[in-house]
């Protein structure tokens, strides 16, 4: 229609933002569902977003040391406290923690308090001992919190006091110890004392003990046996005497031809002694031979300079399927070398290096 002169001109409205806002959104909406396109589909809420990779998970030193160390408070253990159980597992944490100062101060403050430590936190105490006054430290405080009498803590005591070097202290608590001619638990932690203590002269205190054992009454064990046999195959010089005797109490006892450590140690015994036929007759009674006697056995021919026996025996081990270990590779590898069999030599190399992936084995091995 022709405009009207009289009706004023009006400029055009431009469009609010909320008004091109809506329009936009409904011309989009309008476009979506336009037959041409797939009907629209009602939109999900959106998801949390996550990180793309995984929690790292804490260490399993971290995990079991979570697990086996109960939690406690700091309400648990103010100076006030007195909670038996958690402070008792606050001394051991820092006793395996190698505070063993400040456990000791912990302890003092039980003792002032009357609170009871328990036998577990004293055994780590123990354990974490290093030093002779720490070791009269924690024995005055067995007395204290009334577990002088507990045969398992003043075994370790005397175990502690011998390997520390103090022998009258560990003689004084066996004596002490209400029973110690009943069990054969004190007595093994003398001799074991002594054999560490010993450096390759502990064979005359276990052979004195042993005998002050028998005359207790004490029953030996295969621990006490055992503790004799390392005491006389360690020693500087030693003696066949006293070798026969342990094997002819062995016997007596009906430990003889028993699979285990002590036949074992018995073989280790004559052949540090010189005596190979001995030690070969009881390896030939053995009823089961692990890989300990096997390299025992080689052990000591190749250090009795009998390379031709070491080999003999180091491939009749494997025509048994026993597996063969580093110890045993270490033991023939200079036999192999010293008999100059090149073909052998690279056998057992081939062997080393199909077998053996950790390099720290194959590297004891070429150390051998």
């Amino acid at each position: 229609q022709p405009l009207s002169l009289h009706k004023p001109l009006r400029a055009p409205a431009m469009p609010s933002m909320a008004s091109s806002a809506s329009s936009s959104s409904f011309s989009s909406v309008a476009a979506i569902r336009h037959p041409q396109f797939l009907p629209a589909k009602t939109a999900s809420p959106p998801k949390p977003l996550t990180h793309p990779f995984p929690a790292r998970r804490p260490p399993r030193a971290q995990l079991v040391g979570a697990a086996s160390t109960p939690r406690t408070s700091q309400a648990e253990l103010r100076p006030d406290s007195k909670n038996a159980s958690a402070l008792s597992a606050e001394l051991r944490r820092l006793a395996r923690a190698g505070r063993l100062p400040s456990a000791l101060a912990l302890l003092d403050h039980l003792s002032h308090r009357g609170v009871p430590a328990t036998a577990s936190a004293f055994a780590a105490l123990l354990s974490a001992c290093r030093s002779l006054p720490h070791a009269r430290q924690v024995h005055a405080h067995l007395r204290v919190h009334g577990l002088d009498t507990n045969e398992f803590l003043l075994a370790r005591l005397v175990e502690l006091y011998l390997s520390l070097g103090a022998a009258d202290d560990a003689r004084g608590v066996l004596d002490a110890m209400p029973q110690r001619g009943a069990t054969a638990y004190s007595w093994n932690a003398l001799l074991h004392g002594h054999v560490r203590r010993g450096r390759g002269e502990a064979a005359g205190p276990v052979a004195d003990a042993f005998a002050e054992m028998r005359a207790a009454g004490a029953d030996a064990n295969e621990y006490t046996y055992g503790c004799v046999l390392k005491s006389i195959s360690g020693s500087a010089r030693p003696s066949m005497a006293m070798a026969t005797a342990t094997h002819a109490t062995l016997i007596k006892n009906a430990f003889a031809g028993a699979p285990g450590m002590l036949m074992t140690g018995l073989l280790d015994v004559y052949f540090k002694c010189g005596k190979v036929k001995l030690a070969v007759r009881v390896f030939e009674e053995m009823t089961e031979r692990d890989v300990v006697a096997w390299g025992a056995a080689i052990a000591g021919f190749a250090h009795k300079g009998m390379k031709r026996e070491a080999l003999e025996h180091f491939r009749w081990m494997v025509e048994d399927g026993v597996k063969v270990n580093c110890v045993v590779l270490t033991s023939i590898v200079p036999v192999i070398g010293e008999l100059r069999a090149q073909n052998l030599g690279r056998e057992i190399h081939g062997f080393v290096v199909k077998k053996f992936g950790d390099r720290k084995d194959v590297a004891k091995v070429y150390a051998g």
